[in-house]
């Protein structure tokens, strides 16, 4: 098992009774020992005259007479053994049969293996469709070469979060049919979750017709709010290249909100299912700076982004704004699109 102890799998007695079931059968430690530790295959006509053993009490206890013992290889590691004893007879068991053992204990351990590769192929397909939800392929390679320990820790974190939601939409969507509304959404989803992929952020989630990004997380960057603003000015040339292919009933327009802090970020729900998620006033405060603040074909960032980003994307200061549950007015600034 996990702790290196052996721990028998499967018992079978070639003749099961009352008094000697397969529920209370034991085995001879001493010698499966032996075999584990040494790495060979043991043949012994009466284990409880057999000097390699040493006259152990278990042995004598248990009355093991003939025995054969084979270990199972992986490639570098023994990952099991096969043992089989006859309490009745001396030389029950012969070289030819130590063979055969030695055999099927070869078949057996290409078989454990293999299975044990096909879960593991099967455990990261599971792992892989869940985080290609979120994550880019390049970050969802990392977190599979990590192991997914990435993804279960619960810490805290600097990050930027992205707010993005459609001005107009629920109005315009009153007058379509359902279908047509998917059909604009997935358009509209496709090509801005594209960006946020090639920019190394993680999709938190779609609200509606809203978009939550996060960058920083689950890999620190360095540079996350740098990437959150690029994704923002992309997401709106997305947005264009939508609205001027022609197959909407007519354009979309977009806010976007970006704000920079400290979140708790790692894998957060309930016992029957969890996400990936941030929390903290760093997420609320993007929020509201979407819905109340940014007006269409806005980028608006919070203060902290700015002051990360600098000089590196041109801006101009919006003063200080009132935001619902602040106590403190928040410096808010508008990203110039060029």
């Amino acid at each position: 098992d996990e702790t290196n102890e052996l721990v028998p799998y499967v018992i079978k007695l070639r003749h099961p009774s009352a008094s000697r079931s397969e529920k209370d059968i034991s085995f001879s430690r001493t010698i499966v020992s032996k075999v584990f530790s040494e790495g060979v295959a043991i043949l012994t006509a009466n284990a409880m005259r057999d000097s390699r053993f040493g006259a152990q009490e278990s042995i004598m206890m248990q009355q093991i007479r003939s025995c054969m013992c084979v270990p199972l290889w992986d490639e570098q590691k023994i990952i099991g053994i096969i043992y089989v004893d006859c309490l009745f007879f001396e030389n029950f068991f012969q070289e030819r049969d130590l063979d055969l053992l030695s055999t099927i204990a070869i078949i057996s351990a290409i078989a454990i293996d293999q299975y044990r590769l096909n879960q593991e192929i099967d455990r990261q397909k599971r792992i892989r469709e869940r985080l290609e939800r979120y994550h880019s392929p390049s970050v969802v390679n990392r977190i599979i070469h990590s192991g997914g320990d990435v993804m279960m820790k619960t810490e805290e974190r600097e990050i930027t979060v992205l707010f993005s939601d459609l001005v107009g939409f629920t109005s315009m969507a009153e007058k379509l049919e359902p279908s047509e509304v998917a059909r604009i959404l997935n358009c509209f989803f496709t090509a801005v979750t594209e960006v946020i992929f090639q920019n190394e952020g993680t999709l938190d989630k779609y609200i509606g017709d809203a978009v939550m990004a996060v960058f920083g997380v689950p890999f620190a960057q360095s540079d996350h709010a740098e990437r959150a603003v690029k994704t923002a000015i992309e997401m709106y040339r997305a947005l264009d290249d939508i609205n001027a292919s022609g197959l909407l009933p007519a354009p979309l327009r977009m806010r976007i909100a970006v704000n920079s802090g400290r979140v708790v970020a790692g894998d957060i729900g309930s016992e029957k299912r969890v996400d990936y998620t941030v929390l903290g006033s760093t997420v609320n405060i993007a929020s509201r700076i979407e819905s109340s603040v940014a007006q269409a074909d806005e980028i608006v960032i919070g203060d902290m982004t700015k002051q990360l980003i600098g000089d590196k994307f041109p801006t101009e200061d919006m003063g200080t704004v009132a935001l619902r549950g602040l106590s403190v007015p928040l410096t808010v600034h508008r990203v110039i699109r060029k």
